[in-house]
């Protein structure tokens, strides 16, 4: 008879810290906030591996954290998003791990 092995995955990864990708931490204002502008804003940008997500609305501000799995894609990302015709100023604070 074998033995019953007590490694099980969640042993195993116990302490491991798994990369995960990128989040660019910024603020958008926008001609206006009205839910859909919002959500259609949300949805052009959103992908497979892009995750747009709001975490806040101050009058015509809003914060967003957008997570993607490289640098590269992010900077391109953030690069078409200023350009955006609802976009009145876009300010990125932070581009870091997550």
């Amino acid at each position: 008879m074998g033995r019953k092995s007590s490694l099980t995955p969640e042993r195993l990864a116990k302490d491991i810290n798994f990369f995960e990708g990128y989040v660019a931490k910024c603020e958008i204002a926008f001609v206006s906030v009205a839910n859909t502008l919002i959500d259609n804003f949300i949805s052009k940008y959103q992908q497979d591996d892009v995750i747009v997500d709001p975490v806040s609305v101050n009058d015509y501000i809003v914060h967003f954290n957008i997570y993607s799995n490289g640098q590269k894609q992010l900077h391109s990302l953030i690069n078409i998003i200023s350009e955006d015709i609802n976009v009145i100023d876009f300010e990125l604070h932070v581009i870091e791990e997550c």
